[in-house]
């Protein structure tokens, strides 16, 4: 038995990194903790940790398909993983802390893909997925903005070819917002059953056409009209 953690700068690259690690090893997520600058100036994007568990040759392989995966998308020095084997039992109620309640429902059917945006500032974020929603059939999975740093989070589900439509759509839309805002824009094709439980599809109520989503921090809505 041991644990595994995931800490590299993006929410989004972590979600991308664990997915990989989730389809190539036998492990659980356990939590998701971010660290939220409270100085405007402090580095964006913020810093995430996933925090998972099971065998240790499991951990072990997990860890080194998440660094992979991470390295794609962040440098060298934003990225790291560690692995504790045996883990004492109050070192284990510590990987557990998280900040999004991980909840599996069953029989929930699974979008082909998502894509995973970070975008600096609320309002640059409204127009890159407007771009986004206006050039493929997708819809907003969850949208947070109180991750810290002025960082905004969002997830788009749909067909695996109309995500990725919709993630090219976000990425031309930086010569509106600026390119620097886009700090993540990636494809997660069908997306492994532990990524599901944090990406805040689970929690979902419908109600005259408005999508309303419950979150730790905040509530949203968003109308799909």
């Amino acid at each position: 038995m041991a644990v595994g953690f995931l800490e590299c700068a993006g929410f989004g690259t972590v979600l991308y990194a664990m997915d990989k690690a989730c389809k190539a090893a036998a492990i659980e997520i356990i939590g998701i903790d971010t660290i939220n600058p409270k100085d405007a100036k402090a580095f964006i994007p913020l810093t995430a940790q996933a925090k998972f568990e099971g065998g240790t040759d499991d951990v072990k392989a997990a860890c080194e398909y998440a660094r992979r995966a991470a390295l794609e998308l962040a440098k060298p020095e934003d990225v790291l993983t560690e692995i504790i084997e045996r883990p004492f039992e109050g070192t284990k109620k510590l990987a557990r802390i998280t900040k999004t309640e991980l909840r599996r429902i069953k029989h929930e059917k699974a979008p082909a893909a998502v894509g995973v945006l970070e975008i600096s500032y609320f309002s640059n974020t409204i127009v890159a997925v407007d771009h986004a929603l206006k050039t493929a059939d997708v819809k907003i999975v969850s949208c947070h903005k109180k991750l810290g740093g002025k960082m905004c989070h969002t997830v788009l589900a749909g067909m695996t070819s109309e995500v990725q439509a919709a993630v090219e759509a976000v990425k031309e839309a930086g010569r509106l917002i600026g390119e620097q805002n886009i700090k993540t824009a990636v494809v997660i094709c069908s997306p492994h059953p532990e990524i599901k439980k944090i990406l805040n599809m689970n929690k979902k109520r419908i109600q005259g056409g408005t999508v309303t989503w419950q979150k730790q921090q905040e509530q949203k809505e968003v109308c799909l009209h």
